[in-house]
């Protein structure tokens, strides 16, 4: 019976999130990724074990002015 092919790229997801031959940092992050404001240039940067957090810290960085005005 053949595989499905959705568990074959699923597979590969997975595999690509994570570099083989990339050195992660002394804490284990692989990625990174910054965040600049566009009127005052204040730049926000993320570390990241895997891509999939790309979601997760926009959701965070679009709420901290929010937050920040409300203090």
């Amino acid at each position: 019976m053949p595989k499905p092919l959705i568990a074959e790229s699923a597979q590969a997801a997975l595999k690509s999130s994570r570099p083989e031959k990339e050195t992660p940092s002394c804490l284990g992050y692989y990625y990174f990724m910054t965040w600049t404001d566009g009127q005052s240039h204040y730049l926000t940067p993320n570390l990241m074990k895997t891509k999939d957090k790309v979601l997760g810290h926009w959701r965070t960085y679009i709420k901290w002015p929010k937050a920040k005005l409300e203090q």
